[in-house]
């Protein structure tokens, strides 16, 4: 089906299934066809509108000024047309671009959002993506019918085109049914890297999800941060399996978390997470979650578990790298760990919690509480702070993490001798004679640089001994 937009340009759409709406804005170059198995599975329980944007499939040319703002002014009448006064709205990659300023533009009509493998700010990709962009560039240089195929399938990961070569062709014949010319990809490109959302975001009025595939090379840890702690109403869930267009390589897993997203807080669906946790006591008693320290895991609340039988109901979870959890490859910050603290929470189908946080712990329970202060019921912080590090703390741990590179458990982590009652004498400044010395090295000249610390405005002056051993000489 086509509309004739105000302008004259042509816009193909389709509209599949019943149910509440869902608007899903397609990757760049995408067409009606590339949503294959994703928008049939969507199709089971939703009405599933999907649209070629301007330059791709059956739809007109974009212009040469064409941009991400546009294409979701076009999407707005789509929902006119078929009178949708209210939808949700997924975008991935261009699309997710798309989908933002929709989100901002038309607050009142969006109800869910889901933003999958894209950024709010088209210039800011990985270092490391620099060769996947220039291998997208060389699509360029294909034939006409082979550029939008070369670019459906360099997008793939490498493990997925490795682990399933029949799918990566059957994406590939899809792509040539109805192929993007070089100019419109030109056009999508330039108006991709114009995308600036950034100081608009906070608008975005929507519960939104922001999914991301661990073998995605493309999104910063920057970029998503920015998404994560500027939207009001945000939480992140990570496909380990999936890389850049998450819809062709995992649509099952994809789906399944858009559907849990669209469906929280009306207690259909319970969320499918991704880790292991500790459940423990009786389900009516109020539940408390510990968080743990760094570098320990969950296991160093065994003790409070046990004293907390009968009276209350005990969980824990470990962060990424901490535990028996491993690390899926993306940048990992506080507001990771309040998503998994909130993902946790809809899983057990818990309204409210007491949270307890230990050092490091309690920094993410103090984050808990600023974003969702209506799921917590009670605080308990131990050995933690609300302001920064002191110097010291920060050279503590960038200690740590030197010993933890080395394969070695951090000193405090490690076997004391029982074999004499008086503890080991710390070495003595050779300037000073201060016992003030730490029984660790200071790090390397190179960890005095301003990248190393939390906080950039951190200013530590190294030891003016030249010793590298004494904080205070």
């Amino acid at each position: 089906m086509d509309l004739l937009l105000s302008d004259g340009a042509r816009l193909a759409y389709q509209v599949r299934g019943s149910g509440p709406s869902i608007l899903l804005f397609s990757p760049l170059g995408g067409s009606l066809v590339s949503w294959d198995a994703f928008a049939a599975i969507l199709s089971q329980s939703l009405r599933v509108i999907t649209f070629d944007p301007r330059g791709a499939g059956d739809s007109s040319d974009a212009p040469w000024a064409w941009t991400t703002r546009r294409c979701a002014a076009d999407a707005r009448a789509l929902l006119d047309h078929l009178d949708v006064p209210r939808c949700h709205v997924y975008g991935i990659s261009m699309g997710g671009m798309a989908a933002q300023w929709l989100a901002i533009d038309e607050a009142a009509r969006v109800d869910k959002l889901v933003l999958a493998s894209t950024v709010p700010y088209g210039l800011e990709f990985r270092y490391q993506a620099l060769g996947r962009a220039l291998s997208l560039a060389l699509c360029l240089t294909k034939n006409a019918t082979d550029v939008d195929a070369c670019l459906a399938t360099r997008v793939l990961s490498h493990a997925f085109r490795a682990e399933h070569p029949d799918e990566v062709d059957r994406i590939r014949t899809l792509a040539r049914v109805r192929p993007t010319t070089r100019a419109n990809i030109a056009r999508m490109l330039v108006a991709a890297a114009r995308h600036d959302a950034r100081s608009s975001l906070a608008r975005i009025a929507a519960p939104t999800l922001v999914l991301v595939g661990a073998r995605d090379p493309l999104p910063t840890g920057a970029s998503q941060a920015e998404l994560l702690t500027t939207i009001p109403n945000v939480r992140r869930a990570v496909i380990a399996e999936a890389g850049h267009d998450l819809s062709a390589e995992s649509p099952i897993r994809t789906a399944e978390h858009v559907l849990a997203s669209l469906n929280s807080g009306a207690g259909s669906t319970r969320c499918t997470l991704s880790f292991s946790f500790i459940d423990d006591g009786d389900a009516q008693a109020v539940p408390v979650v510990f968080l743990h320290a760094f570098p320990y895991h969950s296991g160093m609340w065994e003790a409070q578990r046990e004293g907390l039988k009968g009276h209350a109901r005990f969980i824990a979870f470990d962060v990424q790298g901490a535990g028996t959890r491993s690390q899926d490859g993306t940048a990992y910050m506080l507001e990771h760990v309040v998503d998994d603290w909130l993902a946790l929470l809809d899983h057990l189908e818990i309204e409210t919690c007491v949270l307890a946080g230990l050092s490091m712990g309690g920094y993410v329970a103090l984050r808990a509480v600023a974003r969702a202060p209506e799921r917590v019921r009670g605080l308990i912080l131990a050995n933690t702070q609300a302001g920064a590090d002191s110097d010291a703390a920060k050279l503590g741990r960038a200690e740590g993490l030197r010993v933890l590179r080395r394969g070695a458990p951090p000193r405090s982590l490690q076997p004391r001798s029982r074999s004499s009652s008086h503890p080991t004498r710390r070495p003595r400044c050779p300037r000073c004679r201060s016992s003030c010395c730490r029984s660790r090295a200071v790090p390397p000249k190179a960890v005095w640089r301003r990248a190393w610390w939390p906080s950039p405005r951190a200013a530590i002056t190294p030891p003016a001994c030249g010793t590298s051993r004494c904080p205070r000489c």
